[in-house]
């Protein structure tokens, strides 16, 4: 099991480092962290009872953000974003 793990592990990043060479997949990174942005200003209008929900939007975009190296794409593609 830990080797199967280890093997999709490998595979996930040789994949992130592929697509990494795209300007289409910087684009979708960049609609993620426009969500994000979006989230955050729902943040500050929110309901208590909503506060959760819109949280956990932003927490799972920001995940995703860093997984697909959201920071080096914007450097990597600035002038396409």
């Amino acid at each position: 099991m830990a080797k199967e793990i280890a093997d999709t592990r490998s595979q996930f990043e040789q994949d992130m480092a592929q697509l990494s060479n795209y300007d289409s997949f910087a684009r979708v990174v960049k609609f993620i962290s426009d969500e994000r942005e979006q989230s955050i200003g729902e943040l500050h209008e929110a309901g208590t009872e909503q506060i959760q929900q819109v949280s956990g939007k932003i927490l799972e975009a920001s995940k995703y953000l860093e997984v697909f190296g959201w920071d080096e794409l914007k450097k990597r593609f600035r002038d396409y974003l």
